[in-house]
């Protein structure tokens, strides 16, 4: 019976398809291209000049300095983009709210869940559940892939993964010590990969950890009040250990714990301590249910005491819960707030994410309360640190959507008023806006974020949750944001070119284009796409210029890729990719520029990824448009006939030529 009281909303994430994936027991089909779109290869330039379009003769521009090729298998002449960040950049002595701490610690995280760990690695916006549950069932090979795709952002780490498979307990954490810390990454309610049956894979965790919400006495003597008793007993389940061994991860044991209990908390306290967290500075993360564990496990490993009441003194000195569930009662909020730090302890909210308002304050005879510092975000561009709670009940838009909606649908107007806003519950939300909050000095530093959610796309989607466009618009930017933003208003009736841009990206993945050598020319106005005489620096801006001599600082070979298409410049060293300039990734106006893959082993970020999107009727033409951000890349509309002109990423609008590009065979 004390989990009826959230058997609504149980129902309600299996029917609109919660941030977190059931997966398919059998390999599901593969995406396949949209050959009814598919632009052939050898017609792609015919379109254009059987369009009476002039051949441009070589302009004047004088051809840029060779670079000298590098040897096969290299894909980075300088270092790799954010490499060591956590070592350089996130600050081990912050002791409140710091913009680049949240943000990276965000990123972690995000790529602690298998299904973003593949987003981040190449599927973008298409799920490969294949690749995802396999490292859901397989702890080993998500070991290995998650130190494969984050090492390079520390210096000489080393990993250890603890989990436990217990029933429905699922409780997840990375352990990343480094020189200077320890960083605890808890990951949040997933698949739990040794349920044998399709319904336990998929929600024995909301219904063993999340909904089992009555209290519970926490047994440890120097903690008080009343936690959540499945959030609590998760963190006592029996524990498993992965390591690095000789040849690979090896599963291993525990170490010896001072309190003599085979538990997944007394496993990571000791891994902690073994690691130096005593001297070093401890950091604990979490997403969703990594954020109920990492604010309990917090408390836990500050109050932590020997069996012989002998005190460990490890204060955490940060703790990031990013979308966080309450985890106790007033008197436990309390105690947190004195073991760890007011300031310490961080929650994030996005908008109107059910789950940062729940449970719900009063649960039957149930209460519980909030700790820490509240971090509220309003869209991806407007960040509040240390802003008050909500009003219980009556300021909490899960309960208030609730009712509005039952009285106007009943169960079903409910389910509707508040399923669309799980859609806020993506930790990518978060982190674009915590990245938004990071100054732009310090951005070309940083990782950049995932892709923002959106709706629409082949299937399986990323962003399942995200059905309704008016939430996604809501999340990208509120309506006060909205009203306050400046619009540059530029004529674009010159050339007639019709095409409704929302019509157009209804196929999130945009339309195949083969593989090949291109100029791309921008419609209005006729210029190609150009890099600056600093090809072969990271930064090196692209702009509209005539054909020159060389040709060859005009031509970009376009390359199907997992997530999208990349834009490799054609000349010299062959390393420099088209990208949208990280630290203005999230702007109206962000640089287009050149940069080398921006991933291990010459992998891509999805800021270095693009979409191609035909326009309707118009052989040859395409709106490009970014997998990062969802913008498309244009040309400045008041110099688009000048040589020298900006190009960056916007906002589409409809009927644009500043925003559409011709392609060209460069044969």
């Amino acid at each position: 019976m004390h989990r009826l009281g959230w058997a609504f909303l149980l129902v309600l994430a299996m029917t609109t398809e919660a941030p977190h994936f059931a997966l398919a027991d059998e390999p599901p089909a593969q995406p396949t291209e949209l050959s009814s779109t598919e632009v052939p290869a050898e017609t792609v330039g015919e379109g254009v000049e059987s369009r009476g379009l002039p051949q441009l003769k070589p302009g004047l521009k004088l051809p840029s300095s060779s670079l000298a090729p590098l040897p096969p298998g290299t894909f980075n002449r300088f270092p790799l983009r954010a490499a060591s960040v956590f070592d350089t950049q996130f600050n081990v002595n912050a002791d409140g709210p710091n913009p680049i701490n949240s943000y990276l610690a965000t990123y972690l995280t995000t790529l602690v869940y298998p299904e973003f760990l593949d987003q981040m690695s190449g599927s973008s916006l298409v799920q490969n559940e294949t690749y995802a549950k396999s490292l859901h069932t397989n702890p080993a090979s998500f070991y290995s892939e998650f130190k494969k795709h984050t090492a390079y952002l520390f210096t000489n780490p080393t990993y250890a993964w603890i989990y436990s498979d217990q029933g429905g307990y699922n409780p997840e954490a990375m352990v990343i010590s480094t020189s200077k810390a320890v960083f605890v990454v808890f990951r949040g309610t997933d698949r739990v990969g040794a349920e044998k049956t399709k319904a336990g894979y998929d929600y024995a965790e909301w219904v063993s950890s999340n909904f089992y919400a009555i209290h519970d006495t926490p047994d440890l003597p120097t903690l008080a009040g009343q936690v959540h008793k499945g959030f609590w007993d998760s963190l006592k389940a029996s524990p498993k250990v992965i390591r690095q061994g000789q040849s690979g991860p090896a599963f291993g044991q525990c170490l010896q714990n001072s309190r003599n209990e085979n538990s997944f908390r007394e496993c990571l306290v000791s891994e902690i301590k073994a690691a130096a967290g005593t001297t070093k500075k401890v950091f604990i993360m979490g997403h969703s249910l990594g954020a109920a564990h990492a604010q309990i496990f917090a408390g836990y490993l500050a109050g932590h005491v020997t069996s012989q009441l002998q005190p460990d003194h490890i204060k955490p000195q940060g703790v990031y819960g990013i979308a966080a569930p309450h985890p106790g009662n007033d008197a436990f909020r309390d105690k947190l707030n004195t073991l760890v730090g007011k300031q310490r302890l961080q929650r994030f909210e996005f908008i109107n994410d059910p789950v940062t308002m729940l449970p719900p304050y009063l649960l039957g005879p149930y209460q519980y309360g909030r700790g820490g510092t509240r971090i509220y975000y309003d869209d991806i561009q407007t960040v509040q640190v240390g802003v008050p709670e909500r009003v219980p009940g009556i300021g909490e838009p899960l309960w208030t959507n609730l009712a509005a909606g039952f009285l106007t649908g009943g169960l079903l107007g409910a389910g509707g008023a508040v399923g669309s806003d799980f859609c806020f519950h993506y930790p990518q939300w978060y982190l674009s806006a915590a990245w938004s909050a990071v100054p732009g000095q310090a951005r070309a530093q940083l990782p950049v974020p995932l892709p923002l959610p959106r709706t629409g796309g082949q299937d399986p989607k990323v962003y399942g949750a995200c059905f309704n466009p008016l939430t996604v618009l809501r999340g990208e930017r509120s309506e006060a944001g909205r009203a306050a933003d400046t619009v540059e208003a530029i004529a674009e009736a010159i050339e007639q070119v019709a095409y409704n841009a929302g019509q157009l990206f209804a196929n999130v993945v945009g339309n195949p284009v083969a593989d090949g050598t291109y100029y791309l020319r921008l419609l209005e106005g006729r210029k190609y796409l150009d890099i600056k005489d600093c090809r072969g620096d990271n930064g090196c801006n692209v702009q509209l210029y005539d054909r020159g001599d060389s040709g060859a600082d005009n031509r970009f070979y376009v390359k199907k890729e997992v997530g999208g298409y990349s834009l490799r410049n054609t000349k010299g060293s062959s390393l420099d990719f088209l990208e949208v300039d990280g630290n203005e990734l999230l702007d109206n106006y962000g640089q287009v520029q050149m940069w080398e893959a921006n991933l291990p082993f010459g992998g891509h970020n999805a800021n270095q990824l693009w979409h191609f999107y035909a326009v309707p009727n118009r052989p040859g033409l395409f709106v490009i448009r970014s997998v990062a951000n969802g913008k498309v890349m244009a040309g400045k509309a008041a110099c688009a006939k000048q040589n020298g002109c900006k190009v960056f990423t916007r906002s589409a609008t409809n009927n644009s030529p500043y925003q559409v590009w011709i392609l060209q065979r460069a044969n």
